[in-house]
Parts: C-alpha cells; structure tokens; sequence
C-alpha cells in the first residue's frame, strides 16, 4: 500500500508545484510550528492522514478510502493596528487553495487508473501564529483508489 500512498502524494506536489512553481515544501510538515519564519511564505505540505477499507465490488481489486491533507503556509505583516493583512493572506490562501483543487479534478493526480474518486473534505480552521506572523490553511482530500488483490 505504501507504494500507491507515495504515488499518490507526489502527484498532488506535482499538481501544487504546477500550478505554484514557486512554493516549497516545508521542511517539518507534520510539525508546521518548527519551520523557520524564511521559509513558510510560499510554502506547502502534503500529508496522508486516515484511511479505512472502501468498497469491494471491483473484480481482483478492492479500494481504499484515504485522506489527504493539503496545508499551505504563508507569513503575513503587522502593523500592529489592524489584521488586515492577515485576512489579505487567508484570502490569498482560500483562493490558492482553490486552484490547486482545480488542478487536482481535472488532472485526477496523473493516476487515473489507479484513483476513482476525489471529493473535497472540507478545509480546517486556519492555524494562525501571531508571534511569528505566519499562517497555515490544511484542506483534506477524501481519495479513493484502488488496489489489485495479486
């Protein structure tokens, strides 16, 4: 399983590193609170989270249902007066967010033999760190693909 897990994420980075060739990945992505502040504007994660048997109708093959957590990071100035760039940010966020999701349906990761279902999971509330005036946005993508039984 580790092998489709691991196609799976390289090709929402190669859809992230599409449709932003100037994003990186950050160094710590499962711990986003020790990346440092240089290197969270632009920046990108893909994580494999959760996953539970799917359905088994499929002759010789039976599939997973796997999420996939997407996180962007980005950083963000304070005048101290307002948090007007920080909605700025989440907004640029919200909309990047967008059109990596877009790339993604329509690609379908480059695994369309392999991938059957992609479906929006929804986005979590944005992780918001003041003290270092960076931000993160995690959108989760619920995958299903399938394996073979030999």
């Amino acid at each position: 399983m580790a092998n489709l897990v691991t196609q799976i994420k390289q090709g929402l980075e190669t859809s992230i590193e599409t449709v932003f060739p100037t994003f990186k990945k950050l160094d710590y992505q499962w711990q986003v609170e020790k990346n440092s502040l240089e290197r969270v504007d632009n920046s990108y994660a893909v994580l494999p989270l959760a996953a539970s048997t799917g359905s088994t109708r499929i002759i010789g093959h039976y599939t997973i249902d796997q999420t996939f957590q997407v996180v962007l990071g980005a950083s963000y100035e304070s005048d101290g007066d307002s948090d007007e760039e920080l909605r700025n940010e989440l907004d640029i966020l919200y909309t990047n967010m967008d059109d990596i999701l877009k790339d993604v349906y329509a690609q379908k990761l480059g695994l369309q033999n392999i991938v059957l279902l992609i479906d929006l999971g929804g986005y979590e509330d944005p992780e918001v760190n003041i003290e270092n005036k960076n931000v993160y946005l995690r959108m989760n993508l619920n995958i299903r693909y399938r394996r073979s039984v030999k």
